[in-house]
């Protein structure tokens, strides 16, 4: 069955974002690109404590990334309203001026800031690329597949079957099927 099932169980967002990290829920699941192309990973196939310092780290860097824009877009408007060639232009090209120099302001900072974050990233990409695989389709999970339902063979036991097993015999074990 593996991970997805090969059906997305879920709005996967823009096509932008899916490319690089995905909180699906339950886990979250990496992607990037090593000597053998591109690879996933989920986050439930690391330790607790590595997990936990990754998500951190990936919520640390989107922070500094919208830090980035902000900073992007300061510098660009200081730019429109201070610099003479910019104010003589009409106000559409004043605009798509903004947004292209809001981004082109935009990288060096995140550059500078992808120098603390990226290395220690890369060293945990690195550290579980065993448990990664290259289709996003072959990562197994007990714990993702504890909670995938199937639905195939609905209602296939009977109150019987619950008796002797025990363990599933408790008061509420929803409804139950026409015995003949």
């Amino acid at each position: 069955m593996g991970y997805f099932g090969r059906v997305a169980q879920h709005s996967r967002g823009p096509w932008f974002r899916e490319g690089i990290v995905e909180d699906d829920g339950l886990d979250w699941y990496y992607t990037f690109e090593d000597e053998q192309g591109l690879k996933f990973l989920l986050s439930s196939n690391m330790e607790y404590n590595d997990r936990w310092n990754m998500t951190r780290m990936w919520q640390a860097h989107q922070r500094v990334e919208g830090i980035s824009w902000f900073g992007g877009y300061w510098l660009s408007a200081e730019l429109m309203i201070r610099h003479p060639r910019f104010r003589q232009m009409a106000i559409g090209w004043r605009m798509l001026s903004f947004f292209g120099m809001a981004q082109v302001f935009k990288f060096p900072l995140n550059y500078y800031a992808a120098q603390t974050y990226s290395p220690l990233i890369g060293a945990y990409l690195r550290k579980y690329s065993e448990v990664s695989a290259n289709d996003a389709f072959e990562i197994n999970d007990r714990k993702r597949e504890y909670y995938q339902i199937d639905t195939s063979d609905y209602m296939n036991y009977t109150e019987a079957s619950l008796r002797e097993d025990g363990m599933h015999m408790h008061v509420n074990h929803g409804p139950q099927p026409v015995s003949y």
